[in-house]
């Protein structure tokens, strides 16, 4: 994350707010919620700053 720019910084935690709001409802339900991402992506980093295990780490585990 680029933090020089504070459009940068605020999307990073407008991404984290509609994160949050979209795992409430499915934690609810489920223990354990899955998404699919290209590994090196900028989302795949964005999840992975979120505490999200990469599966190839999580079944290792």
């Amino acid at each position: 994350m680029d933090f020089s720019s504070a459009s940068s910084i605020k999307g990073e935690v407008w991404g984290r707010l509609l994160l949050e709001k979209g795992e409430r409802p499915l934690f609810a339900k489920f223990d354990d919620i899955w998404l699919e991402t290209e590994i090196g992506s900028r989302a795949y980093a964005f999840y992975e700053r979120a505490s999200w295990i990469p599966v190839e780490k999580w079944i290792a585990a």
